[in-house]
C-alpha cells in the first residue's frame, strides 16, 4: 500500500505571523507549501484576532487546520517597563499552557517552529514543546527593535532554540550560511529555498484590456508590492524618482503604484508630497490577493530596494519570484536574500542598498529601455518555472518530512543546488 493511502502523519507548525492579521512572505510560504501536503494533516497554532473565523474556514477547505492560540505573538504592552515584561511573560506563559494541551490533543508526529526569535522561550519551555524543526526565514536571525523588554530574554534563548531543533531548514543561502554561523554543525542545517505558484501567478491573457480596466497610463507604470516598512527601501526609491526627475529622465507619463500598508505609511505619503512626486506616485493601500495579483500583471515592472535596517533584513522577497512569473522584471536591493530571489542582469536588476544614485540608474535603464524590461521579464518567467515552481518544492518538503518522521532512511539530498542540502 503506498503512503498516500495510509493513514495520514500529523505535523503541528506554531506561527505566530499568520493570516488574517499578517500577509507577508512567512505567510505565503505557510499558507501555499503547507496546504495540501500529500500524506500530512496539517495543524497550525497562530495567533487570535479579529477576523479569524471566516479565515480560517477558507483555510480548512484547502487542507490547513487552524488553532488560535493567545499569546503566541507578542503584542506591544502598554504600560511603565515592568509591567510591560510581565505582561510579555504572562503571554508567554499562556501560550506555552495552551501549546501543551494542543499538543497532547494532537499528539503530531512533528513540531515546527515558525519562528525563532518570537517563539524562542519554547527552548526553555520543556522536552514537549521543542521542535523538531525551525522553519527559518531570515529576518529573524537579527533582532529588530520588539518594542518591549523581553526581546532581551528573546535573543538570548534564540541560539538554544537553534540547537534544541533536529533540524534548521533556511529559505536562502545567505541565511543558511547565518545559521552556520550560529555554530551549529551543518548537517542540522538544510537549505529549501522559496517557490512561487506559477498556476496562479501567470502574465496576463489580456494586457492591453488589463490595464485598460486598472486605469493606467500610457507610460511606464511600476509597482511596489510591500509592507510599508523601513527595510524595504521605499523612500530610497521615492528619492532616486526625485532624481531622475532632477535629471530629466522621469517621464512625465510615469507612474509609481505602493500596494501595502504598515507603519512607515504616513512617512512614505509626507516623503512623496515634500519631493513633488505626489502627481506619479499612487499610493493604493492594502489589497486582496486577486487585485495584487491583477496589480503584478498590469505592470511594467517590479521594484523595491530592500536594505539593512540595524540587522533587520530581507530573508528573500517572495514576492520577486511572483513578479517574474507574471513575465515582469524586477529590481531589489542586494541585501539579505534577496540576490537568492533576483539574478542579476538576468530575472531583474540589483542595486547597491541605500545607494540613492546606484538605484536611479538602475531605474533609469529600466525605464528608458522597453527591450531591456521584456527581456528581463521573460527570462525571469522561465527562471521562476524551471528553478521555483510550488509543486516541486512540496515535493521537496514532503520528502524531508518523511524522512524526519523515520519513513526513509536518511533525509534527501540535492546535487543540483536548486532544492534540499
Amino acid at each position: 500500500m503506498s503512503s498516500d493511502a495510509q493513514v495520514p502523519r500529523r505535523l503541528l507548525l506554531v506561527a505566530p505571523y499568520f493570516l488574517p492579521r499578517h500577509y507577508g512572505g512567512a505567510v505565503v510560504v505557510y499558507r501555499e507549501l503547507f496546504a495540501q501536503l500529500p500524506g500530512w494533516e496539517v495543524h497550525v497554532a497562530a495567533p487570535s484576532g479579529p477576523g479569524c473565523d471566516d479565515t480560517d474556514r477558507a483555510l480548512l477547505r484547502q487542507g490547513l487546520h487552524v488553532h488560535r492560540v493567545p499569546g503566541v505573538l507578542l503584542d506591544e504592552q502598554p504600560g511603565a517597563a515592568g509591567l510591560r515584561l510581565f505582561r510579555s511573560l504572562l503571554g508567554i506563559w499562556q501560550a506555552r499552557a495552551a501549546l501543551l494541551r494542543l499538543r497532547a490533543q494532537l499528539a503530531p508526529d512533528l513540531l515546527i517552529c515558525g519562528n525563532v526569535l518570537e517563539l524562542s522561550w519554547m527552548a526553555v519551555a520543556g522536552r514537549a514543546l521543542q521542535p523538531d524543526l525551525n522553519y527559518v526565514h531570515g529576518e529573524e536571525l537579527s533582532l529588530p527593535s520588539l518594542g518591549r523588554g523581553v526581546a532581551v530574554l528573546l535573543k538570548r534563548l534564540r541560539p538554544r532554540l537553534l540547537r534544541a531543533a533536529r533540524l534548521n531548514l533556511a529559505v536562502s543561502e545567505p541565511t543558511r550560511r547565518s545559521l552556520l554561523a550560529f555554530g551549529l554543525d551543518d548537517t542540522r542545517v538544510r537549505l529549501l529555498p522559496n517557490f512561487v505558484d506559477c498556476r496562479h501567478y501567470q502574465p496576463a491573457d489580456d494586457l492591453p484590456g488589463l490595464r485598460a480596466a486598472l486605469g493606467l497610463r500610457p507610460g511606464p507604470v511600476f509597482l511596489a508590492l510591500a509592507r510599508m516598512v523601513r527595510r524595504k527601501g521605499l523612500d530610497d526609491l521615492l528619492r532616486a524618482l526625485a532624481e531622475l526627475r532632477v535629471q530629466a529622465r522621469l517621464p512625465a507619463s510615469f507612474q509609481l503604484r505602493l500596494v501595502g500598508e504598515g507603519p512607515e505609511l504616513v512617512p512614505l505619503q509626507q516623503l512623496a508630497e515634500s519631493l513633488g512626486l505626489e502627481g506619479q506616485v499612487l499610493f493604493r493601500g492594502r489589497l486582496s490577493g486577486d487585485d495584487a495579483l491583477r496589480e503584478l500583471q498590469a505592470c511594467d515592472a517590479l521594484v523595491m530596494p530592500n536594505k539593512n535596517i540595524n540587522g533587520d533584513d530581507e530573508g528573500f522577497g517572495l514576492v520577486f519570484l511572483e513578479a517574474n512569473a507574471c513575465g515582469k522584471p524586477v529590481l531589489g536591493g542586494a541585501s539579505g536574500g534577496v540576490p537568492d530571489a533576483i539574478e542579476d542582469e538576468v530575472s531583474g536588476l540589483l542595486a547597491r542598498p541605500g545607494d540613492i544614485e546606484h538605484i536611479a540608474a538602475q531605474l533609469a535603464r529600466l525605464i528608458e529601455s522597453p527591450e531591456l524590461r521584456q527581456a528581463l521579464g521573460c527570462q525571469g518567467l522561465e527562471r521562476a518555472r524551471r528553478r521555483f515552481d510550488l509543486q516541486a518544492r512540496r515535493a521537496q518538503l514532503r520528502q524531508l518530512l518523511d524522512a524526519m518522521a523515520g519513513e526513509v532512511a536518511a533525509l534527501p539530498t540535492a546535487t543540483s543546488g536548486e532544492g534540499l542540502r
